[in-house]
């Protein structure tokens, strides 16, 4: 059911890649943004900024149900025009916390 957001284009930024994002969310996945612990804070004491580049980011799409997930995957990583892909997590994230945080 999550599945992370690989091969954003280089230097994008979280406002551009989030609109890059709607097709997921027509399939009915939440964008997780989670800040990557080993870059550096910026001013902001740690809290992303609106304006973040995207590769400070670890991003996910939590999906409703597993279905939904390989669908999407199928989908985009097959699509040849895609400026992004999606494979399965290396990190088994918690679910409760993802989804109560994309409420």
């Amino acid at each position: 059911r999550v599945l992370e957001v690989t091969d954003l284009p280089e230097g994008i930024s979280r406002p551009e890649a989030e609109k890059l994002f709607n097709q997921l969310s027509l399939c009915g996945a939440k964008i997780q943004w989670l800040k990557d612990p080993q870059c550096p804070r910026g001013p902001g004491g740690g809290r992303g900024d609106a304006n973040d580049p995207a590769n400070l980011y670890t991003v996910v799409a939590v999906f409703p149900n597993t279905m939904a997930a390989q669908s999407a995957s199928f989908k985009l990583n097959n699509s040849g025009g895609s400026l992004f892909k999606l494979r399965a997590t290396k990190k088994n994230y918690d679910l409760r916390v993802l989804e109560r945080a994309s409420s």
